[in-house]
């Protein structure tokens, strides 16, 4: 099939990428010198790349290419992952007036070379394609809330400094309006706040959720694992994986920790990156448990090792105020460890219809408290069903349903 007969999906990334992020672990394998002392890049693992090998894995009439905005880039970078899936970088800045990105070229890729057998597939939430999809002629538009579906109004009464900011939310919310109703069908994955969403957007809604690979995320010997990775075969081994910022609240968990019993022998291990003033302050909050051999901080993991952390765990503790599914419960589950969770994301709905696990509301950190010591103390916390869950988070499972969308929205868009 010529490139001209595929139906293409134009998956637009509104996040540059995070370098300072990935600082300590090096350059990924694609990389480009783009002078001045400086490379881009593309690891090739972000949310869209791996929907995009899926999908292309389960229907050849699909071509799958993921853009994204890039401050080092001065030009337009492309890495092709196999016959039908690419990813391209684009020069882009900073706007400080309207706080957020700007990429011109982006955009005229999109205007003007683009197809009507295109799905143009955006995240929904930031602020760089706000009042773009307008100006986007050809093709269907399908956006998805990858986590749980907030508006700019919902934060508008917190109190703030600056009188400005309440103008500014304001018209990010008029902005909202217009642009919600530009996209012919709308994901979501948890439907807090879809009642809400529902006031503003009359089209077509869909539920899908991210998904992770449940042959590699599989259950191993814990002994062996533990034995393996170096931790104590005795001990309890508490697991939290995530991003280090203020959203996943480690540093609430580890007060947490600092506040148990000290007769309570365990070990807590925060799998996981953010900024390096971030991982600075965290440590410094854990130097009672450091010194005591109670926490440990491995950094980012991928792959067979941190499967094995997984299989090495007493329990899973989610402790984010907000996610989409999150990957890592999902993760949790594919591995059989039991998981104790705020009441955020997909994964919280499924445990809830699972009877599983331990769910305890976001703003009561004392009840999360409360039941990690009731863990300690020898309550057993059920493991989710794991044939269930991948059947509804195997990222085939999840690429079919996209493709799903995909074909229908065509189907049902009028040109």
């Amino acid at each position: 099939m010529s490139s001209d007969n595929y139906i293409k999906v134009v998956y637009i990334m509104d996040e540059a990428p995070s370098y300072d992020l990935y600082k300590k672990s090096g350059r990924p394998t694609v990389n480009w010198e783009v002078g001045e002392g400086k490379w881009i890049g593309i690891w090739g693992y972000d949310w869209g790349n791996v929907l995009g090998e899926y999908v292309v894995k389960n229907d050849t009439d699909f071509s799958f290419e993921v853009r994204q905005p890039d401050f080092r880039a001065n030009e337009v970078y492309e890495h092709s992952f196999g016959d039908r899936i690419s990813h391209r970088l684009y020069p882009a800045q900073y706007d400080a007036a309207s706080r957020s990105i700007v990429s011109e070229r982006l955009i005229e890729d999109l205007i003007d070379k683009e197809n009507r057998n295109t799905i143009i597939h955006t995240s929904i939430g930031g602020k760089f394609l706000s009042g773009i999809t307008g100006r986007i002629k050809k093709g269907v538009k399908v956006g998805s809330f990858h986590g749980e579906i907030t508006l700019p109004i919902d934060n508008f009464f917190r109190l703030r400094k600056n009188v400005l900011n309440y103008a500014r939310k304001i018209t990010e919310q008029r902005e909202f309006r217009k642009t919600i109703n530009e996209y012919d069908v709308i994901t979501y994955q948890s439907e807090r706040g879809l009642k809400k969403l529902k006031k503003y957007y009359k089209g077509r809604l869909e539920t899908a959720t991210m998904g992770i690979d449940f042959e590699k995320f599989r259950l191993l010997d814990k002994a062996a694992c533990r034995k393996e990775l170096g931790l104590p075969p005795d001990k309890k081994i508490l697991l939290n994986v995530g991003r280090i910022n203020s959203n996943k609240r480690q540093a609430e968990l580890i007060e947490l920790m600092n506040s148990l019993d000290p007769d309570f022998d365990f070990v807590l291990v925060i799998i996981g990156h953010g900024l390096e003033e971030e991982e600075e302050s965290l440590k410094k909050v854990s130097s009672a448990l450091l010194e005591k051999g109670k926490i440990i901080f491995t950094g980012y993991i991928r792959g067979e090792k941190l499967v094995k952390y997984y299989n090495s765990a007493d329990v899973f503790l989610m402790t984010s105020f907000s996610e989409a599914g999150p990957v890592s419960s999902m993760e949790a589950i594919a591995c059989g460890v039991p998981i104790i969770t705020t009441d955020t994301g997909a994964v919280c709905d499924f445990l809830k219809g699972d009877n599983s696990g331990v769910i305890v509301q976001r703003n009561d950190f004392q009840k999360f408290e409360a039941e990690v010591k009731s863990f300690f103390k020898g309550k057993r916390i059920k493991a989710a069903d794991r044939e269930k869950a991948k059947e509804r988070y195997d990222w085939n499972v999840v690429a079919r349903r996209f493709i799903d969308i995909y074909r229908s929205a065509l189907h049902g868009h009028k040109y």
